[in-house]
Order: C-alpha cells, then structure tokens, then sequence
C-alpha cells in the first residue's frame, strides 16, 4: 500500500515537472518546490541558471519568498563545480 502511494506521488511529479532548465527554474521560484532531478539537472548548468532566472524575473518586483526561491535556484545551479558543463571546454 505504501509502495502504490510512493510510486504514485513519483508518477505525478514526473508527470507534471518541468523539462528544460528555464521551465524548472521558473517552476522553483514561483512554487518553491523542486524534486531531487531537478536538483540533478539544474546542477549541470551553473552560470546558464543565473542568466535564465535573470530572463524569468526581468525587472518585476518580486517578494521575499519568491527571492527565497531565486537563491534556492542558484544554489542548487552551483551546488557541485565539477558536474556543471563547460560548452567552452575542448571535445576530444
């Protein structure tokens, strides 16, 4: 029974999370939630987030949880230096 709950909870939320990092990162600062593959995809792209939660929040007037979320966003954008992609690194 706890299985079937658990697993339909994860279904859920894979159903309706976001795809790409602008969708997961605008997702974060207006809901304030995030699953553990957004923790895992957001990790990936470091300065990418900043630029993209810049495009989200323009120049609107934001609160303080929303501001809560933003720096949630960026923390997890930087949480682990060595998994963050470098587009400018040499393929060998």
């Amino acid at each position: 029974m706890v299985f079937c709950l658990i697993a339909l909870c994860a279904a859920t939320h894979f159903k309706d999370s976001p795809g790409t990092g602008e969708q997961i990162i605008r997702h974060i600062i207006e809901s304030g939630s995030y699953a553990g593959q957004d923790d895992k995809q957001l990790s990936r792209i470091g300065d990418a987030a900043a630029i993209q939660t810049i495009r989200i929040i323009g120049g609107k007037n934001i609160g303080d949880s929303e501001a809560e979320n933003v720096l949630t966003v960026l923390e997890l954008a930087f949480s682990d230096p060595k998994c963050v992609a470098n587009p400018s690194s040499p393929k060998n």
